[in-house]
């Protein structure tokens, strides 16, 4: 499924349960929320939000998903409290975002990558106190960020940690 547009008004997907393939959302720009996916609660290849929009939180019974990726957004503050397994989740340039905290019972990632460039506000990652398991993780150039406190818990990571250029992050909570 994709959905794209400057000027959509109200897509309302209330009984949409499932989606075989993907679902991408881009060049959406409108203050309102936009989208309604009620009863979706499973994915089978991944979530992509590229673009303007607003407000990604429009999944509230989505457990289970192989990757989330949102680009470029206004999102000013990010998560998905009834998701427990991703396969990965990307975030990049996402200009408007202060704050990760809404992945509080996510317990199993394979990969985090949260890609800032010189114009990231982002100042908190808190939201990922159940996270069991994480394959890798990579956290560049947010010249604002100072907390990483969402990782301050046991965890076990398979792969890599890759933590650069955030100027303001003076302790290292994984």
């Amino acid at each position: 499924i994709s959905i794209s547009g400057s000027s959509i008004s109200n897509y309302l997907f209330n009984n949409l349960d499932s989606i075989a393939g993907s679902l991408s959302i881009y060049q959406v720009s409108n203050n309102n929320p936009i989208l309604n996916f009620n009863s979706l609660s499973y994915v089978q290849s991944g979530i992509s939000f590229i673009g303007p929009i607003q407000n990604v939180d429009v999944f509230p019974l989505l457990d289970s998903i192989n990757y989330l990726s949102i680009q470029s957004t206004l999102v000013s503050n990010l998560g998905y409290s009834g998701l427990l397994y991703c396969g990965g989740i990307f975030l990049g340039s996402n200009g408007a975002l202060t704050n990760i905290s809404g992945f509080q019972n996510l317990q199993e990632l394979g990969s985090l990558t949260i890609a800032g460039n010189s114009n990231s506000i982002l100042q908190t990652i808190s939201g990922f106190q159940n996270l069991q398991d994480l394959g890798s993780i990579q956290i560049g150039s947010h010249p604002f960020l100072s907390d990483i406190s969402g990782f301050d818990h046991s965890l076990i990571i398979s792969g890599t940690i890759e933590i650069t250029n955030n100027l303001f992050l003076s302790a290292c909570s994984i």
